[in-house]
């Protein structure tokens, strides 16, 4: 059941936002309890991609982006 859920907005900084969410998988509340959502608005950098290869790397972690 998730507990929490974590919005991160985000534009065009792909570099700060891969920082926040290593610290995100980082902390100690149980992966079932939690969510991360990243809402890009509308990034014309790499975000999405570096978002896509963090969230490959991190399977058992609930991380979206709308």
């Amino acid at each position: 059941m998730i507990r929490i859920s974590l919005v991160i907005p985000t534009h065009n900084r792909a570099v700060p936002l891969l920082a926040a969410l290593e610290s995100v998988v980082r902390q100690s509340l149980p992966a079932e309890e939690w969510e991360c959502v990243v809402v890009d608005n509308n990034s014309t950098d790499d975000t999405g991609e570096r978002f896509a290869a963090f969230r490959s790397a991190h399977p058992g972690v609930r991380l979206r982006m709308v």
